[in-house]
């Protein structure tokens, strides 16, 4: 495998309102609610993006399609595709070996990264401003007729040695407001124990982004007139831009806040320079549906994700977080990879993403599948009997289970440590 050490960072802005739709059916009379762009969103719109500024001519990627087999799934026939029709000695050719990581919700400007909360995360009802960590159940003297059954044996089948979360002392607890933490503050205050998590930490959503609803109408394009009975409704998703949007910061003379997404670039040698180019000469770029528009530049100073402690841990006890949702062989909710060398202990995920999109080789769209969602959180321990080589460490990389999948940015993971409750 290459060494994807090089990052370069690239800021994506909408024009205006964008649209992530959701993978439901949508017809005359429906909804059609926006969400925030998945992994695959952003890795088509600049992967397109860069093939098509190193010169590819992506219009004979149909003609390529004999290359394939129809045992492949969609992400290999359209590798294979695009590695038919890219020559190794053409200049785009790079852009299919990069890995991307993102998108993520970040600070327009700096490209500090925002990352939702972890769902180990929760509040005690009444108590508005401390926050507590959930963790795997030391005894389950709490949880009478429940108990621990020893490890199968057959990795990776971890259930067996699930226990379930608890928050460190008794009481009612709840999950706090939806919203965002800066990756610093995340992995010094959330995914660690030694500094105790405030609310303040948090930035609501409504703070970031909002959603728009826009009404439309469908036309017959051979007429030039509207179809009757075609109106719909869609809801548009619109970033915060105190300057634009005057809101009470900027009326405040505060500094002004802005937001944009961002999504790292990992290669094997240095390709800022060939993408600062690209840039002079088209800083835009299609960017989710209805034909939406966002700017791009690059970052130069871009924040790295933060650093937690020493790898392997020296209990062998580690978390691992999900900044973007996740993949996992069999439609799974947990990743497989670790489990060949470490228990589950314990995880929180919430209900799966749902998308879809649309296959350009085949004209039709793609299955529907489903995702581990941001901001779930797997507790494990290292067997007492790890493999010979010393496993990579999950921190900073994609760890859904297929290549294809991490390539495009799905699983990025960012490391922890828990304790026993």
């Amino acid at each position: 495998m290459a060494d994807l050490s090089h990052v370069c960072s690239l800021i994506l802005t909408p024009a205006d309102v964008a649209l992530f739709r959701e993978p439901r059916p949508f017809d005359a009379g429906s909804a059609a609610l926006s969400q925030l762009p998945s992994p695959q969103t952003a890795a088509g719109a600049l992967r397109t993006w860069l093939l098509t500024q190193f010169g590819a001519d992506l219009s004979g990627m149909r003609a390529a399609r004999s290359h394939t087999a129809n045992g492949m799934t969609v992400a290999e026939r359209q590798k294979q595709t695009l590695l038919a029709a890219i020559p190794e000695t053409h200049p785009a050719r790079w852009v299919l070996g990069a890995e991307l990581a993102g998108p993520l919700l970040c600070h327009r400007g700096t490209g500090s990264p925002l990352m939702p909360i972890p769902l180990h995360i929760v509040r005690r009802m009444g108590d508005p401003q401390y926050l507590h960590r959930l963790g795997p159940l030391a005894t389950l003297d709490v949880m009478p007729g429940r108990r621990i059954l020893p490890n199968s044996g057959t990795p990776p089948d971890p259930h067996p040695r699930l226990r379930p979360c608890w928050p460190p002392t008794p009481g009612e607890m709840e999950r706090p407001e939806q919203g965002f933490v800066k990756a610093d503050t995340l992995q010094a205050h959330m995914l660690h124990s030694a500094k105790r998590p405030e609310v303040g930490h948090i930035t609501p959503s409504s703070e970031i982004y909002q959603f728009e609803p826009r009404l439309g109408i469908g036309m017959d394009s051979n007429r030039n007139t509207t179809r009757e009975g075609q109106i719909y409704s869609v809801s548009f998703l619109r970033l915060r831009d105190s300057r634009r949007d005057n809101s009470k910061a900027h009326e405040n003379n505060k500094a002004p806040v802005a937001y944009s997404f961002r999504v790292d670039i990992r290669t094997d040698e240095d390709r800022k320079p060939v993408i600062r180019a690209a840039l002079s000469r088209q800083p835009f770029l299609r960017f989710g549906g209805e034909g939406k528009v966002a700017g791009i530049e690059l970052c130069e100073d871009a924040a790295h994700l933060p650093k937690p402690g020493k790898w392997p841990p020296a209990l062998g006890r580690f978390s691992t977080y999900l900044a973007t949702p996740g993949l996992f062989a069999g439609n799974s909710w947990y990743p497989r990879g670790l489990s060949d060398y470490c228990d589950l202990i314990g995880a929180i995920v919430d209900a799966p993403m749902t998308y879809s999109g649309w296959d350009s080789l085949r004209n039709q769209p793609l299955p529907t599948r489903a995702a581990v969602s941001s901001g779930a959180i797997y507790f494990w321990e290292i067997r007492d009997d790890p493999p010979a080589d010393p496993p990579a460490d999950p921190h900073g990389a994609n760890i859904s289970d297929d290549e294809n999948d991490r390539q495009a940015g799905w699983g990025l993971c960012l490391r922890g440590e828990w304790e026993y409750v």
